[in-house]
C-alpha cells in the first residue's frame, strides 16, 4: 500500500536545506528555548562543510 499521507514541504524524499529547516516553527521554538540563533547554526554548518571538504581532499590526494 503506497504512503499517501505525507504532505508539505519535506515530502519529496529529499533532504531539506538548512534555510528551509530554519523556517520551521517547531525548530524555531526549540532553538529559542535552547538559546541557539540561526546565525550560530549557519556558522556551525559552514564549519562542518569546510572540514568535511578538507578531509575529502586529503583522502583523494594523500601525498600532498
Amino acid at each position: 500500500m503506497p504512503f499517501r499521507c505525507a504532505r508539505g514541504a519535506f515530502t519529496k524524499n529529499e533532504e531539506p536545506r538548512l534555510e528551509e529547516l530554519l523556517t520551521d516553527d517547531v525548530l524555531q521554538l526549540v532553538m529559542s528555548r535552547d538559546g541557539v540563533t540561526p546565525e550560530t547554526l549557519r556558522k556551525l554548518a559552514s564549519e562542518f562543510r569546510e572540514k568535511t571538504l578538507q578531509a575529502a581532499r586529503r583522502a583523494l590526494n594523500p601525498i600532498a
